[in-house]
């Protein structure tokens, strides 16, 4: 029974290991949208500066071509990022529940042995109060 215990122990800990590192997954994708969504903002802020001061300067439309293929980079970068973790994701809940209903396969296993030794305790108890009984009843006979 303490091998199954202990089994279930570390499980728990599996599983609790796999939740944290999907945690952590969770916490890059999010973080990778927010820097998306941040650059996205700063492309459109620089459109709108560009489309300022396009009649006064034709080295800032230069200047802008440069910059938008460099932020077209970094967001096919970023969204290639948010992709290859949505996989991971994928894969880490994958392995959480498959953990998951391995510890409750262990747990019912330890839950049903538990059963059946307290039946067979319980059997052993009866059969003890039968035989003091019974020997009770023989003894009062003999008088």
């Amino acid at each position: 029974m303490r091998v199954k215990q202990s089994l279930i122990r570390m499980n728990k800990w599996q599983v609790d290991e796999k939740r944290r590192h999907l945690s952590d997954l969770l916490v890059l994708r999010d973080d990778m949208a927010r820097k998306l969504a941040m650059l996205e903002e700063s492309l459109q802020r620089e459109q709108a500066l560009v489309r300022a001061s396009a009649d006064t300067n034709a080295d800032v439309s230069h200047a802008y071509g440069v910059y938008a293929a460099s932020v077209i980079k970094q967001r096919e970068n970023l969204k290639h990022s948010i992709t290859a973790i949505d996989g991971q994701v994928n894969e880490a809940e994958a392995a959480i529940t498959e953990a998951f209903q391995a510890l409750k396969r262990q747990e019912a296993a330890l839950a049903s042995q538990q059963r059946r030794e307290q039946k067979k305790r319980e059997r052993k108890m009866q059969q003890e109060l039968d035989e003091r009984a019974l020997e009770q009843h023989r003894r009062r006979r003999r008088f």
